[in-house]
């Protein structure tokens, strides 16, 4: 097939060129007829071996026909077939050349084992192969060994010299070069970055569209090391890319001793690895791991790469998103942009209350060599510094978002199509079907039941939307293996519920920590997908990737996103709900009982619904059963000192439709403190001050959720014992939250009841003064103990 296109081709290009002159067409001619000759020969030849080889009886010369053939199939380059000749021939010659046809077929891994096999050879081109499958394993040290066997006198031996240059490191004396000298020499100390790890002293980024509808992305870092936070960061640089559609190239990378000498990374510094290496259907997605060498503090590293692009997104689309801001401050950032003239681009900034450093967000516009340039440059930009409970960097940082597309419609085109014949099933997942909704009376609980199954017996692979490409597999493929991807996961879902009579269709979803949709800006910064379904006037959102979510309910990053529903006739720009605090709580019941000698037998139970529910259920499922004891004892230990663990009881933690069961008993001693004849009882209750420690913020506090928490403890007293003082009850209803605790005795029964309950996701840098000392306030007012006096 491949010489047919390669002959086609000739045709083409010479009736593209115009006609050759008569003597060429002769020429031409004559070499058609000789390549005709020549695969008509080589399959007769082909032909009359496997004749032989099926008619000889002696193994020996039936070995030595199947070495002749092995090594027709090596010239053509058709080397599954040379394997396949080679295998089961005891010949050493025969061993040899099947440890090189394993190579040059790409099955690394049997290759190794036969050159380990065979060990070191005096044979140079069979060395230098084994040498070539070390490199391809990782296995460079000893690939050197292999290399360093193969004399210098031989004719291959500038291949050889070229692949140890390769391999090892080499110094550099004058670390300058293709660096400018005064980013160098006037990069700034930790004392100027007291917070830094590392500063980022120059990142330059350039992305070109083609005619053609490639692309190239070029990234140029430089960086100085601080300390070991600054290590850990830049010592392993990781360049993510998609095998299908992407290649990368490193140009160099290098680490600038704090001498002046600089020391150059080899090819046993690179790596180049599948993401998801146990999961064969999502292969393509790859990164590039380059260890940076003789990386100390005071030390600069720098690299430059590029990744080229075979095709766009849709084949003729592209978005970019530059965030200003890193977690580390950077003294010069300049991103470029070149795209043909004729080709539409958008450009929009958000964010830009958070633009304190004065950053010109707007680019500069020229035409250079008939393309449209777009160039920032942006100097002096602050870290991002950390902060407890803040909003999530898609929010507080300003970013360019950049796309081509021109309308939504022009994305849901493109999706659709790539969606639209994968939802077909098959017999297998028919009988699937029918074992699930049996004995299903509603269609609601057949829904249920469907969702229950892709949630919970699919594998969820996290590959993040768009890591691994943008199409998503084949609903039986998805079933057939039992794993699958969030856009795998929902295509599968879709299709087994549409079968039922289900109007569902896949849903593309910016989660919480991403930048939500622009219904002004057409582009696809979406990192999940999930499914939706109408039903009885009801919209129902399903994410099956949610192993521990129930049906009805969503993972909190899911909620309160707006979303691309992708239907049959059309596209919608709707919202995900927002669970309130009804729908996401926790409430914790514990039951007291003092003994006369102080010690205590207690009773406690949690009760969870919503994200609460799902972070138990995670727990329960992916914990070992004695870590789970273990925790248990240590929640006992924390509420009364020396506790033992009595029993405890787990239900339901693998039905989703069921809610978890959890409840344990512990005895303890000495559970009250003395003080001249009193008893003090540990303090009840609290409110969390964790995110109100700064005097002030830069950043909003910002949780995922509304929630609802409530705790109620009763306390059972001992005849020696009676009530000396409960502290004060406390209601508070803000703006935020509202918060109570209440104190009741009758009959000896001690009841604490306190309830937490966010009303605002939201607090804001001008609010926070006023939270800060609401919630300060509160802390010292539950800051009390019941007290017990001696009868």
């Amino acid at each position: 097939m491949k010489n047919k296109l390669c002959l086609i081709w000739i045709v083409l290009f010479v009736l593209g060129c115009g006609r050759l002159p008569q003597d060429k067409q002769a020429r031409l001619k004559q070499a058609d007829v000789y390549a005709a000759q020549g695969h008509k020969y080589i399959a007769r030849s082909i032909e009359l071996y496997k004749g032989l080889i099926k008619e000889e009886t002696s193994a020996n010369l039936r070995d030595g026909l199947k070495l002749k053939l092995g090594d027709l199939y090596s010239e053509m380059g058709r080397y599954a077939e040379a394997v396949d000749c080679f295998s089961g021939i005891e010949s050493p010659e025969a061993k040899k050349k099947l440890a090189i046809a394993y190579f040059k077929n790409s099955q690394l891994t049997d290759a190794l084992a036969q050159f380990d096999r065979l060990g070191k050879l005096n044979d140079n081109d069979y060395l230098y192969y084994y040498g070539q499958t070390l490199e391809k394993n990782n296995l460079y040290d000893k690939a050197l060994e292999i290399y360093s066997l193969i004399p210098k006198i031989d004719k291959n031996y500038a291949k050889v010299k070229s692949r140890i240059n390769a391999i090892n490191l080499s110094e550099d004396i004058s670390p300058l070069k293709n660096l400018s000298e005064s980013i160098i020499k006037n990069a700034p100390n930790q004392q100027d970055y007291p917070e830094a790890g590392a500063v980022i002293l120059l990142s330059e980024e350039d992305f070109e569209a083609f005619e053609n509808n490639t692309a190239q992305y070029d990234t140029h870092i430089v960086a100085k090391i601080f300390n070991e936070r600054g290590k850990q960061e830049f010592s392993e640089i990781q360049i993510p890319y998609d095998s299908t559609f992407e290649e990368v190239k490193l140009d160099f990378a290098r680490t600038i001793k704090p001498d002046g000498t600089a020391v150059y990374v080899g090819d046993k510094n690179i790596r180049d690895v599948s993401m998801y290496l146990n999961y064969p259907l999502y292969s393509n997605a790859r990164v590039r791991i380059i260890s940076m060498p003789e990386v100390t503090e005071g030390a600069i590293i720098e690299y430059r790469a590029k990744v080229f692009q075979k095709q766009l997104v849709n084949k003729k689309d592209f978005v970019l998103n530059y965030a200003a801001q890193e977690n580390e401050p950077v003294k010069i950032s300049k991103l470029n942009i070149k795209i043909p003239q004729d080709k539409n681009f958008n450009y929009k900034v958000i964010n830009l209350e958070y633009n304190k450093f004065s950053a010109v967000l707007n680019p500069k516009i020229s035409i250079v060599d008939n393309k449209k340039v777009f160039s920032w440059q942006i100097e002096n930009i602050p870290e991002i510094l950390p902060e407890p409970d803040m909003s999530p960097a898609s929010r507080i940082n300003p970013i360019i978002m950049m796309s081509t597309f021109e309308k939504w419609d022009d994305v849901y085109k493109w999706w659709y199509a790539l969606y639209r014949d994968k939802i077909g099933i098959d017999k297998d997942i028919q009988n699937k079907i029918n074992e699930l909704i049996k004995n299903k009376t509603t269609l609601k609980d057949k829904m249920r039941a469907i969702y229950n199954f892709c949630a919970k017996d699919i594998r969820y692979v996290a590959v993040e939307y768009g890591q691994a490409g943008y199409e998503p597999h084949q609903a039986k493929d998805i079933f057939k293996n039992k794993y699958g991807d969030c856009k795998d996961q929902a295509i599968l879902l879709v299709a087994m519920l549409r079968s039922i009579g289900i109007n569902a269709y896949p849903v593309l979803i910016g989660t919480y920590d991403t930048i939500n949709l622009d219904r002004d800006f057409p582009s696809i910064n979406f990192d999940h997908c999930i499914a939706a379904a109408d039903f009885e006037g009801e919209r129902i959102f399903m994410d099956p990737t949610g192993e521990t979510v129930s049906f009805g309910d969503l993972p909190a990053m899911d909620q309160d996103r707006l979303i691309f529903a992708v239907l049959d006739d059309g596209y919608k720009i709707i919202s995900t709900p927002t669970f309130g605090a009804q729908q996401n709580y926790s409430q914790i019941k514990m039951q007291i009982t003092i003994n006369e000698d102080d010690s205590i037998y207690a009773r406690r139970q949690a009760d969870t619904k919503g994200f609460f529910q799902q972070g138990q259920r995670y727990w329960i499922q992916f914990t070992k059963p004695k870590l789970i004891e273990e925790t248990l004892k240590s929640t006992a230990n924390a509420i009364a000192p020396g506790a033992r663990l009595i029993k405890y009881n787990i239900e339901n933690a693998d039905d989703l439709d069921k809610d978890i069961v959890l409840e344990y008993e512990f005895q303890a001693p000495e559970f009250l403190a003395k003080a001249d004849g009193s008893r003090l009882l540990p303090q009840l209750g609290g409110i969390d001050i964790s995110s109100v420690g700064k005097e002030e913020r830069n950043y909003p506090i910002e949780y995922s959720t509304l929630f609802e928490t409530t705790v109620i403890t009763e306390i059972k007293l001992p005849k020696n014992l009676k009530l000396k003082y409960l502290p004060q009850n406390l209601k508070i209803d803000s703006e935020w939250f509202e918060f109570e605790n209440s104190y009741t005795e009758k009959n000896r029964l001690i009841t604490f009841f306190e309830r937490y309950r966010l009303k605002k996701k939201l607090i804001t840098q001008d609010e926070y003064k006023e939270y800060k000392g609401l919630l300060e306030d509160i802390a010292r007012k539950v800051n009390q103990n019941i007290i017990l006096q001696e009868k």
